[in-house]
């Protein structure tokens, strides 16, 4: 299926992405804009969690495996002051834990395994 050349409008959701590989950053940073949304990055869980003590976020696209802190452990301290923050939990591991399970444990809304590629998972996400 050929994509519309055309760009479309701002989204006006705000997407914060986590992730401790460079390259996946970066491309999925410039799918994310080319979709309309604002894109906020970081390479790490404690700088996550401090962009989003900091800005309005609509959705957390975060890592699972990261050095210094899980995804699992960013979570559950931003759940303990931000209830309504949108997560989607990445790992290029999928079948190393249950997802559904994780989803329901962590209260996130989706999981999603990073080998499908980027534009799998971020075309249309809002």
């Amino acid at each position: 299926m050929t994509r519309k050349s055309s760009t479309p409008g701002l989204s006006g959701y705000t997407v914060l992405l986590v992730d401790d590989n460079p390259e996946y950053l970066q491309a999925t940073r410039l799918l994310l804009e080319r979709e309309g949304h604002v894109v906020v990055c970081a390479s790490n869980g404690s700088e996550a969690l401090t962009l989003l003590r900091e800005q309005k976020i609509d959705l957390l696209l975060l890592d699972y495996y990261m050095p210094g802190m899980t995804g699992e452990e960013v979570v559950t301290q931003l759940r303990q002051f931000n209830p309504l923050v949108q997560v989607i939990l990445q790992t290029g591991y999928a079948s190393e834990q249950p997802p559904r399970k994780l989803l329901r444990r962590l209260e996130i809304q989706g999981y999603y395994d990073k080998t499908e590629g980027p534009r799998n998972c971020c075309s249309g996400l809002m």
